[in-house]
């Protein structure tokens, strides 16, 4: 097993030992025999630290490859981009030239050179309003990043809150934009402003975002 698929599996432990008492059932049932792999467990219980534990509800390991997904799953997990194919996972090795994200990272096809095999494949390219994607030419060549988005300054607008976008494509959100409007009374209605992920939250009365 891989290093990051181990540490996967330390996590849900440490998780599922810090949220529940190993014996109530209310906490998706109870720890089981020993175990050395996921084979030796029942359905929907997953081999951690050499005891089978139940799986934690929306939070599951479908295809077996060591990895879940699900809404469920504890913070700073490292998450299956595709729960139905075992051969998909952040482990896994990126293929050229399949048209598939392999190691759940950047994309398909990312890091793999533009030749003869990559003819006519794409790769994402780009970031914030500038993302796209590339082909790769006959030419063995990439081509342009396609819709064609120059960097544009960040754009704060007259409050200078920001407006959700990286308009700049550096992969910030309204970067050097103020989190919430300066209020000169520090009191009144909740105002719209962007968090940043650029997801629209509310400036509380004393200013800050939430």
């Amino acid at each position: 097993m891989g290093s990051s698929a181990m540490s996967t599996r330390l996590v849900a432990l440490a998780s599922f030992a810090l949220g529940c008492s190993f014996f109530v059932v209310g906490c998706g049932g109870e720890v089981t025999a020993e175990c050395a792999s996921d084979s030796e467990c029942e359905d929907s219980y997953l081999c951690l630290a050499g005891r089978c534990h139940p799986q934690l509800g929306d939070c599951r390991d479908n295809d077996g490859d060591g990895f879940r997904e699900g809404s469920r799953c504890p913070a700073g997990e490292i998450i299956d981009c595709n729960d139905e194919n075992a051969a998909v996972n952040p482990d896994a090795t990126e293929i050229c030239a399949n048209g598939v994200d392999d190691n759940c990272f950047a994309g398909e096809d990312e890091g793999c050179p533009c030749d003869s095999v990559m003819t006519g494949s794409t790769r994402d390219c780009g970031l914030g309003r500038c993302a796209g994607v590339q082909t790769c030419t006959a030419e063995t060549s990439w081509g342009q990043c396609v819709p064609l988005i120059s960097p544009e300054p960040e754009n704060c607008g007259p409050d200078s809150m920001g407006d959700g976008v990286d308009d700049d494509c550096d992969g910030e959100v309204d970067d050097g934009c103020l989190e919430c409007p300066e209020r000169e009374d520090g009191m009144g209605d909740e105002v719209a402003c962007f968090d940043d992920a650029g997801a629209t939250a509310y400036c509380s009365s004393n200013g800050t975002c939430r």
